[in-house]
């Protein structure tokens, strides 16, 4: 669960939605040289876990209608997206998706690639 909630918060600080997530330093003998502000190894390894369970086509590309089908049969997913199991139209959550989506479709494409 701190796993979850650690992704949830450092894929809203990539949002602009929410305070830089707390930064865990490892000794330098252990520190990879990354660029500054880039993920973590561990949750890079998660997030790209998290693409592929989301990527239900396995076309290397997650779309809305994946990520949307994925947050009703995937509880953690749902959880590290920081999003509801259901998106409806009515109560908000379907512009809290659309938000998130949007930021992290870097090209505006409609579609999410690993990359």
């Amino acid at each position: 669960a701190r796993a979850a909630a650690e992704i949830s918060a450092r894929l809203r600080a990539m949002m602009g939605e929410g305070g830089a997530p707390a930064k865990q330093v490892a000794p330098a003998e252990e520190q990879p040289r990354r660029k500054e502000g880039a993920l973590s190894l561990e949750t890079e390894a998660k997030l790209s876990k998290l693409f592929a369970r989301l990527d239900t086509s396995g076309d290397g590309l997650v779309n809305k209608r994946e990520v949307i089908r994925s947050l009703r049969h995937d509880p953690e997913a749902a959880e590290l997206l920081g999003l509801p199991s259901q998106i409806r139209q009515d109560d908000g959550t379907r512009e809290a998706f659309e938000r998130l989506f949007q930021n992290i479709d870097a090209n505006s494409d409609r579609e999410l690639s690993w990359e």
